[in-house]
């Protein structure tokens, strides 16, 4: 099982990234590697059942997965139920400041394939990194261009 942590400083304030961060469907414009996000279902009262479908360097990955969302201390908490591959984590955003803020993200993969052993773990495990970095950039990026994904 691989894992990872990344932490990063973001722009704005806490409140408005998390809210950001809630948006899930609206993800797909500005990170061109997402190919679909769909809500499922929506449980009250902090739950969601959401589709996926990712592009990770050319290999086209699906999955479906629970989220849950911890507005109180800005945490999305998602675990995959179905899907290519095993994982679990959280994304997080903290205050630093009132116009900075730091979004850190920590995951458990599961790639489903022990007999090929810790090198092709470690090689997904670099892919997901990769892919996790993508999106913590394209968040930054949205913020330098002015896009509005909260409401």
């Amino acid at each position: 099982m691989g894992s990872l942590r990344i932490s990063t400083l973001l722009k704005g304030n806490a409140v408005a990234n998390y809210s950001m961060l809630k948006e899930i469907e609206r993800f797909r414009e500005f990170m061109p590697q997402i190919r679909k996000i769909k809500v499922l279902w929506r449980l009250p009262p902090n739950r969601q059942i959401s589709e996926w479908e990712v592009e990770v360097e050319g290999i086209t990955i699906h999955w479906k997965q629970e989220d849950t969302f911890d507005d109180e201390h800005r945490t999305f908490t998602f675990r995959i139920i179905e899907g290519d591959y095993r994982a679990e984590g959280s994304w997080k955003i903290d205050e630093v400041t009132t116009s900075r803020s730091k979004i850190s993200i920590k995951a458990r993969f599961d790639w489903g394939i022990p007999i090929l052993g810790q090198q092709v773990g470690q090689a997904l495990e670099r892919k997901a990194k990769r892919n996790f970095m993508r999106m913590v950039a394209a968040f930054r990026k949205a913020q330098r261009d002015g896009v509005s994904i909260s409401g």
